[in-house]
């Protein structure tokens, strides 16, 4: 990370706290990509995983979407997993969109659920068989689980979509 990005966060990391939960819900929202193996990111994004407003908690979870909760107080443990069940909840209300199912693919994925995450990311491809994001993810996958040969059918209907996606000829 450069010095700009660390600013920014050290920035971000104190605004989980702001009275109006706008700022709270938009500064969890800019943690979603922070390092969270740093203390005060971790920290921050727990408080606001436990904030009174369900928003701020859901924007909360998908920013602890790759933390491990095993180093976590029970107590914290919990709030993580109850903000996880909202957003997994929230998510479910769009599941319609190929968008909701490849964001559900993410989320599962880095929290170890492989084969939910492959589920999601072929119910995407299902509701938009010309969506390239969840493709690509899906065949990443599928070559992190050995299945190369059907990853290998992915990527070639990735090139038959966009023969100008590069990750589909490098994978």
């Amino acid at each position: 990370r450069t010095t700009d990005q660390r600013e920014t966060v050290d920035a971000l990391v104190p605004a989980v706290l702001d009275p109006d939960h706008l700022v709270r819900n938009a500064a969890a929202y800019a943690l979603a990509d922070a390092d969270v193996s740093r203390r005060a990111v971790t920290k921050a994004l727990l408080t606001a995983a436990d904030d009174e407003v369900r928003a701020v908690r859901i924007q909360a979870a998908w920013a602890l979407r790759s933390a491990r909760l095993d180093s976590l107080s029970q107590a914290d443990r919990m709030s993580v997993e109850s903000a996880f069940g909202e957003w997994t909840d929230a998510t479910a209300l769009a599941a319609e969109e190929p968008e909701a199912q490849h964001n559900l693919g993410l989320f599962l994925s880095e929290r170890g659920d492989r084969a939910g995450a492959e589920a999601a990311y072929r119910r995407a491809i299902a509701i938009e068989p010309s969506s390239i994001a969840p493709r690509h993810n899906l065949a990443m996958l599928l070559v992190a689980d050995g299945r190369v040969a059907e990853a290998a059918a992915e990527l070639e209907s990735l090139v038959a979509i966009d023969e100008r996606f590069a990750p589909a000829w490098y994978a």
